[in-house]
């Protein structure tokens, strides 16, 4: 419904403004150079823009004490686009909630990353490799 998408896009904005914690739908914005320092992405099959954004974070706060600047992740006041497939299919509560799940797995450590993108997905463990983490991410 038109107003579970508009509190699912507030919601993400007050995490993303307060907790500096945009997702890669948000449109990351990044130098290159920045990009490359703190080594790109982790090579990991799903959260590796949580873990990018968490460690670009850690690296604005580490800065931040040694040079006396504050210095933080910026959030611009634009939208972006993104595809609302999965929030059509599974509904914003369920999919809001899934997501929330895999994120609390991941931070915590309780499931390897391969289980999570196979959770995420639907699909089986043992059917994931580096080469196919895009075919799956564009069926869904």
């Amino acid at each position: 419904s038109p107003i579970a998408v508009g509190l699912m896009k507030m919601s993400t904005n007050v995490r993303s403004r307060i907790f500096q914690l945009p997702y890669g739908d948000q449109a990351i914005f990044i130098t290159a150079a920045r990009f490359r320092s703190m080594g790109g992405f982790p090579a990991l099959p799903l959260m590796e823009d949580y873990a990018f954004v968490t460690n670009l974070r850690r690296a604005a706060l580490h800065h931040s004490l040694i040079n006396g600047r504050t210095m933080r992740v910026c959030i611009l006041p634009y939208a972006s686009r993104c595809a609302l497939r999965r929030w059509s299919k599974k509904g914003v509560l369920m999919n809001t909630i899934s997501n929330q799940i895999i994120v609390i797995l991941y931070v915590f450590g309780c499931m390897d990353p391969r289980r999570l993108f196979a959770l995420y997905y639907g699909i089986k463990v043992e059917n994931i490799t580096v080469e196919n983490n895009m075919d799956e991410i564009k069926k869904h």
